[in-house]
């Protein structure tokens, strides 16, 4: 047996329209386009968790300046917010004070896309 990343990683004609199926083929090409992303309303808290999985291409104040991203564990100085992936790919933003909006450009990955890649195929290697 092997996953359905690595039947996609094989492109094998008699498997691969079910491995796509699996991973939500559609909705993994509609999720690398960046899209703007509103957070509003927000508990003020200087930590924040982005929603859904997906990379963070750009972070906003709602005054609309432009955020520097550091790396994670960094200690971000006003202007700066630090980025942190967990395992399912979901962002933790932090930034140098409380903040109750701000605005990201980012791709969405579908819920469950790590999951669905390193589940047993049930297709024979």
């Amino acid at each position: 047996m092997s996953t359905v990343q690595e039947q996609l990683n094989l492109a094998s004609p008699t498997t691969i329209a079910d491995m796509l199926r699996k991973v939500s083929f559609g909705d993994v090409l509609a999720g690398l386009v960046p899209r703007l992303e509103q957070r509003t309303g927000l508990a003020s808290n200087a930590v924040q968790v982005e929603p859904e999985a997906g990379e963070i291409k750009a972070v906003e104040s709602p005054s609309g300046t432009n955020l520097a991203i550091v790396g994670p564990g960094a200690t971000p100085a006003a202007g700066e917010v630090a980025i942190a992936y967990d395992s399912n790919g979901v962002a933790t933003l932090t930034f140098n004070a409380a903040v109750t909006a701000y605005d990201v450009v980012k791709t969405v990955l579908p819920t469950g896309l790590g999951d669905a890649l390193a589940a047993e195929s049930g297709a024979a290697t």
